[in-house]
């Protein structure tokens, strides 16, 4: 691995970090006002994203509508969260806590019945933000400008919540912001821990004991509670500490997501029958959707390599691959149109060595090892056929007499413009081998 993808990894495994630390912090914020843990948050967040999908495809195309799209989306949830605030979870702060996890459990078998019947079963792919469609290049290799998006906003948010909770305005509010001590716990050192800290530390305490051996798993806790209780820009260690943890664990869980093989592909390839059925054995086609313009240029990039290579083989070399969108069902498909195939145009068998020689029997047997030639002139040029018909040829040549014969030269020329190949074959045989005197030891005694 060069160090390019390992920087592309890292900074692939903050930007998924930095998002789940966004829905994780909505989270402590409603646990910290109403001091209900809402076990269907994560069904709102999806609310919202439907929404948001349905929405800006509504409006206009441009940043206007986008934006005016998932503004509305979000107070369109926030009004929904709202309503259920007042008719669900406000009869329930002073139940018991199984109480309050059952109701939000049940509001997520609601909100998914409701999503289901809304929206479906199928995955929505909706637009990127403006200005974020393309990429950066990082080391030479790009990277997406959402994600460089999605780094920063998450510390960004945090700083704000560290510094909202300064303020005297802020009553209930600052129980669940991470510096309050509202919700705190005092450490063995005398440091008194927030709410933040304590899940941080109890979360990363989880994932080194499921991910390394025990020596180690004591040892990287040490060094966060280190960093946690002593440093005194913890705000910012705090925060990045479960990123990196996150990139370490969960970018390893998505790559085998999307390796896996059981998927189906989300791209459909159309070709002749001829060159089908080679496509489909050899070329891998990605299960998971060519989100944007770096994706489709990564995967078209390969796709001309990987297909130029398997078409030369079955003699076409000037194939067109172009990838569209079906106009029925809008699914990515990759036509490929494999061209003229080249055929044989001359050949040239020739020997040299002792079976050179000017001789009958000799001449004889060149001719038929001619005519079992099987790659003919007019015939298509194909590589497998090409390769085996020279091992044929040689086999032929060293079964009798010539044990030490070898290819001496093969070349196939081919001529792009005019879908022909040259081919020539030059064997030496060597010298003929025969058997010398019978020469039997060790039978004395018995004479």
């Amino acid at each position: 691995m060069t160090a390019s993808s390992v920087v592309l990894q890292v900074l692939t495994g903050l930007a998924s970090a930095s998002a789940l630390f966004l829905v994780a912090s909505g989270l402590s914020l409603i646990f910290g006002v109403t001091r209900i843990v809402n076990f269907a948050h994560g069904s709102f967040y999806m609310l919202g994203l439907y929404a948001a999908v349905a929405l800006t495809s509504f409006f206009a195309a441009g940043p206007l509508g986008f934006w005016a799209g998932v503004l509305i989306a979000a107070v369109a949830v926030a009004a929904v969260g709202a309503l259920i605030e007042i008719v669900v979870l406000r009869r329930l702060y002073a139940a018991p806590e199984l109480y309050q996890l059952l109701a939000t459990f049940a509001l997520v078998l609601v909100i998914r019945d409701a999503a289901l019947w809304a929206w479906g079963p199928e995955d929505l792919l909706g637009p990127k933000a403006p200005g974020m469609t393309g990429a950066i290049a990082v080391l030479g290799k790009p990277f997406p400008s959402y994600d460089v998006f999605s780094i920063f906003i998450g510390p960004i948010v945090r700083s704000a919540f560290g510094s909202v909770s300064q303020y005297p305005f802020c009553t209930r509010l600052p129980a669940c912001i991470p510096e309050s001590g509202h919700f705190s716990r005092t450490s063995a050192s005398g440091y008194t821990e927030t709410l933040f800290d304590c899940i941080t530390i109890t979360n990363i305490s989880r994932i080194c004991d499921s991910v390394f051996p025990r020596r180690v798993s004591n040892l990287a806790m040490s060094a966060v509670e280190y960093s946690i209780h002593s440093h005194p820009a913890r705000i910012g260690i705090s925060a990045l500490i479960p990123v990196l943890i996150f990139f370490m664990t969960g970018n390893g869980t998505a790559e085998a997501q999307q390796t896996d093989k059981n998927s189906p592909p989300s791209v459909t390839i159309i070709a002749p029958e001829s060159v089908r059925n080679l496509l489909t054995t050899h070329f891998s086609l990605p299960t998971t959707p060519l989100m944007d313009e770096t994706a489709r240029a990564t995967f078209m990039r390969r796709a001309h390599r990987e297909i130029d290579e398997l078409l030369a083989t079955e003699g076409y070399f000037t194939p067109t691959i172009v990838l569209h969108l079906d106009p029925f069902d809008k699914l990515p498909v990759l036509e490929v149109k494999p061209g003229p195939r080249t055929t044989v145009a001359e050949l040239s068998i020739e020997f040299t060595g002792d079976l050179a020689i000017d001789e009958p029997g000799r001449h004889a047997r060149i001719e038929k090892l001619r005519a079992a030639w099987p790659l003919k002139a007019g015939q298509p040029f194909r590589s497998p056929t090409w390769e085996e018909a020279k091992s044929v040829l040689l086999s032929s040549v060293a079964e009798a007499d010539y044990p030490a014969a070898v290819v001496e030269e093969s070349k196939a020329e081919v001529d792009v413009a005019s879908s022909s190949a040259r081919l020539l074959v030059r064997v030496d045989s060597g010298p003929a081998f025969r058997y010398g005197n019978l020469v039997i030891k060790g039978l004395n005694r018995y004479g």
